[in-house]
């Protein structure tokens, strides 16, 4: 996505390829596939794109539970990935993103934006695609991808789960993270935009019916 918020880096899903049974892929989750086409940003979202957000909110990133809302500037560079960013505010993000570009909000929040009382609501069934998922608005473009629409994206090939989020031939880089010995906060540096494929869930989705994402 560049600064003009023109996704340019972006994967496209299939709805058609999903395992035929549940697979365990972690203690506490089970992958059950994904049956709709989407579209997800192959990098995370950098410092200059999100503080080109945040100055066109004009408020600060506030809301309930307070605790929630806590970014952290610390980590700087306009080309590296923005950091200490919760799920309510790359929610407001994509809600950004879409208004910004003419689409309809994805979530729903109640209260005034940049105070203690701004909330996360859910749609109604009518809102949310027949009740498929209440938290996104049927009519947005770019959304915060679920467990299974990440995992899809990430680890599935067609078959099974893989070990790596890279496709067959591709050279496995060190991400930006803490596990597995790569490059990480503690080094004082972290890789910029275009060398590492993204790890977090700061990368959005979008509907593969129209547009790009990020």
């Amino acid at each position: 996505m560049s600064l003009a918020v023109e996704p340019t880096s972006s994967a496209s899903i299939s709805g058609d390829s999903n395992p035929a049974t549940e697979i365990p892929f972690d203690w506490y989750y089970t992958f059950t596939g994904v049956d709709h086409d989407y579209r997800i940003g192959t990098f995370e979202i950098t410092n200059a794109q999100w503080n080109r957000f945040t100055a066109a909110l004009g408020v600060p990133l506030a809301g309930d539970p307070a605790s929630a809302y806590d970014a952290s500037g610390y980590w700087t560079g306009d080309n590296v990935p923005v950091n200490n960013v919760s799920w309510y505010e790359a929610a407001q993000f994509v809600n950004w993103l879409n208004t910004s570009t003419g689409h309809h909000e994805a979530y729903k929040f109640t209260g005034t934006q940049g105070t203690s009382d701004y909330t996360l609501a859910a749609w109604t069934a009518a809102e949310g695609g027949t009740g498929k998922d209440l938290l996104r608005h049927e009519d947005a473009l770019y959304y915060l991808p679920n467990e299974d629409e990440w995992v899809k994206a990430a680890y599935w090939n067609g078959t099974s789960l893989q070990t790596y989020a890279t496709k067959d031939g591709e050279t496995v880089f060190r991400g930006n993270g803490t596990d597995g010995g790569g490059t990480t906060p503690s080094t004082g540096t972290l890789a910029p935009m275009g060398r590492r494929k993204a790890r977090g869930t700061s990368a959005a989705a979008a509907r593969n019916s129209t547009g790009p994402t990020t």
